[in-house]
Order: structure tokens, then sequence, then C-alpha cells
């Protein structure tokens, strides 16, 4: 009051101070006048924005009415500016800079500016909104960032890349992920999965059954290996193509596309096709007929995969194992490790392995039937199997005959030693008819 006096009348300071003295009291005490109900100053913070109305100026000193137990302290002359476009009454914008032990709360209007633009902003920030964004500054909680006002990108929602961190001046995209305290939390997260998904679609929109790209090796499984091609896309390597060389969980390693449903974003790969022998040169070594020696690298629940030499790999189905034992698990015939003599049946280019087969390096026990058993003749066997239909007898290893349904059989027991005699055979359907003797 006093300089704004001294301002438009020119009246001396001492003067005024001694007139006001006589109309007030104690100038001291003025303070007490603007006390009653009040904010608890524990409620208020460091840091924070708040609005107050000027009910004293002094020399050093402006008095705000911040609503707390006694008036907020402003000084007069601050570092970046001087206070004295004030007036009693007039409402303005502070900040909280320190209070003090004895709950003197003082401001400041340092780069007040800077805070109005920002709470004059805040309420055009719409959380999942995106917004275009300056990096600035880093620390170890994430980076500080431009968006028309200061805003906190944590670090483990930036997914930044390095084009990302080329260039400062570089403007990226941000979502507004939260307000608290009048701080604007931003995240990268859906920034990323979109880029993610467009970098996936173009990946596969480009991506061709012949194509040689390098792979990182997620997950081994016992079927196969999972391998990462691409952000977003994730391949099978069946154990069949993985080839002779192991690989272990994070390993990178070239790849070529056997495979590809791209509806269905499936591909299958193949590192063998890579980095062993091409097919030209298996089929300048190895041909149909072929007798071969091989080792069993893997079993699946149809067959043995077989590896004849480094980079030249074959499968043995389950029902090229054996002419006479029933064979329904591939474990029952072979291990993992063994070396077994085989037969190249097929030299299969689209899936790049041989074919191989083991039975077929011994006769065919029904090759023989028509020769050794004949019709209206009796033999000796072993009941084998009971159906709905009839009974089944073993006459020997691999050669069974059938007695259809009759009165007679309907007492008969699982491997029963019985008489019987030949109806008739039929070779090429492996077919012999009994009846009881």
């Amino acid at each position: 009051m006093t300089n704004s006096c001294v301002k438009q009348y020119g009246i001396s300071e001492t003067d005024v101070e001694a007139e006001a003295q006589a109309i007030f009291g104690d100038l001291s005490a003025l303070p007490a006048k603007y006390t009653g109900c009040r904010l608890d100053p524990a409620k208020l913070e460091e840091g924070a924005f708040l609005s107050g109305t000027v009910v004293d100026i002094r020399d050093t000193l402006i008095l705000v009415d911040i609503g707390g137990k006694s008036e907020g302290l402003l000084p007069f002359k601050e570092s970046d500016r001087v206070n004295n476009d004030l007036d009693v009454g007039d409402v303005i914008n502070v900040s909280i800079s320190e209070i003090t032990d004895t709950e003197e709360v003082k401001l400041t209007r340092d780069g007040i500016e800077v805070i109005e633009k920002h709470m004059s902003l805040l309420p055009t920030f719409v959380p999942g909104t995106k917004v275009l964004a300056k990096l600035k500054e880093m620390n170890k909680d994430g980076w500080t960032v431009d968006i028309g006002t200061e805003a906190f990108l944590p670090r483990n929602l930036s997914y930044l890349t390095p084009s990302d961190l080329a260039d400062r001046n570089t403007l990226i995209e941000v979502e507004i992920d939260f307000i608290k305290n009048n701080q604007v939390f931003l995240s990268r997260k859906s920034v990323a999965e979109d880029r993610k998904k467009s970098a996936k679609e173009n990946f596969l929109m480009n991506l061709q059954v012949g194509d040689v790209v390098n792979g990182t090796v997620k997950n081994i499984t016992d079927f196969g290996l999972f391998i990462q091609i691409a952000a977003g896309v994730i391949g099978l390597c069946h154990a069949s193509d993985m080839g002779a060389t192991p690989v272990t969980t994070g390993q990178v390693t070239p790849v070529k596309i056997l495979k590809f449903d791209k509806d269905r974003a499936r591909v299958s790969l193949g590192i063998r096709q890579v980095s062993q022998p091409s097919w030209g040169q298996i089929l300048e070594k190895y041909h149909v007929g072929q007798s071969v020696v091989g080792t069993v690298k893997s079993l699946a629940p149809y067959g043995a995969f077989i590896e004849v030499e480094p980079g030249v790999e074959g499968l043995l189905h389950i029902s090229d194992m054996s002419w006479s034992d029933h064979i329904k698990n591939p474990e029952d015939f072979t291990a993992v490790g063994q070396e077994l003599q085989l037969l190249i049946l097929e030299l299969d280019e689209e899936k790049g392995r041989l074919a191989l087969g083991a039975k077929q390096l011994v006769p065919d026990p029904w090759d023989l039937v028509t020769e050794k058993y004949l019709a209206g003749n009796h033999y000796a066997g072993v009941i084998s199997n009971k159906t709905h239909f009839g009974v089944f007898v073993e006459l020997e290893k691999g050669i069974e005959g059938l007695i259809k349904n009759t009165s007679k059989d309907s007492k008969l027991q699982l491997q029963q030693p019985v008489r019987v005699s030949v109806t008739k055979v039929d070779a090429r359907n492996k077919k012999i008819y009994l009846t009881l003797s």
C-alpha cells in the first residue's frame, strides 16, 4: 500500500507510515488482521501452484493470502524479476518455494509464466490421446520431454529405438498416460505396439517361400525350435529341419522359409536347408534302393528321424519299421543314438529329406504265403486276437489268418493253440481265411 501511495501521490514514505500507524496502530501486527479460518500449512507442499490475493506490500516483502494460517511471503525482489507490478487486492499466481520449520510459507513468481502455461494446457491433455514430443533430458527413471509444456516419459514405457535417439530435435509420438499432481505422465506402449504391428504386416507382405533370413532362437522344445524372424513374427523349425549343429536360446542363425500361411501368419523354417548340402548334391550321392547306415537323432509319434551324414537326414516311418511286428510306438523299435541299416525308399525333394525303410531290407513273409499255405491243408497256430467279426490266428511271425464267426469259436481264448484248415489265400491283400480243423 505504501509504495502505491508514494507512486500515485508523491507523498513521502515517512508521512504515509505515520498516517497509517495513527489509523491502524503498529503495522507489524497487520498480518494478524488476515488470520482466521485458513488452510493448514501442513497440507501445502513445496512446488505447489496456487492463487492468492495481495494483502500488503512492504519494502522487501509482499504478503499474499493463500488460505493458510498466515500469509505467504513473496520477496519484492527475486532472482528473475522485481514484483513492482503488484498492488493490494491483486489476485496473482504463485508457487511455494519453501515452508520453513516455523511454518512460514515462502512464495515465488520466478518462472510463473511457464507454470501458468503448463496449468492452462493441462485440461487439453486427455489420457489415451497421442501427441508429438521432443526429448529433453534423461535420468535414471526416464525422460523429460516437451509436449508444449514439460512432461515425463518413464523409462519402462519409453520403447525408444536408436533412430528415435539419433536426433533430439526429431519429434516422436507419445500417448498421454495419466495426470497426477499437475504432472503429465506419458507412455509409448501403444505406439510401440502400432509400430510392431505395422512392421509385422510389412514383413509378411514381402515374405516369400525360399527366402533366407536371420532369426533368433527363442525357445527349444522336443519337437523343434521357435525362431523369431521379425518383430512379432515367430516361426517353427521342426526337429527334422534343425540340422546337425546344435543351437542355443538367443542364438542368431540364418533360416530358410519352407512354408508360409499369410492368413494365419504361420511360418515353417529350416536351418539345415541353409547350412547343409543342397538337394542337387544329395541327388548326386544317393538314390532309391541304396542301402545306408544312419543314426537315430529324434523320435516322433509317426517315426524316427535319421541322420545319414551331417546335413543329410531321412524319416523312417513307423509303417516301414517291420513286416511282422505290430509297432505302435517308434521307441518299441529303436532309440535315439542307435545306428540302423536302412534302405532309401524315396528322395523327397519337397521336404528336403530321404524316406527310409528298415523292413524292406528283409523279405516280406507274405511274398511266400502262396507257396507255404495251400488251400485244404491243415496247420498249427495260436489265437492272437478276437473281434466281433471273427478270430485271428497267428500261423508264424507276421502271418495271421482269419476264422470268421462260427458257433465253434466262441469258447476260444487268446494264446490258445489251435489246428486250422486254409480255405483261401489272398496274397495281394495279405489275407488268409481259415476254419477250425
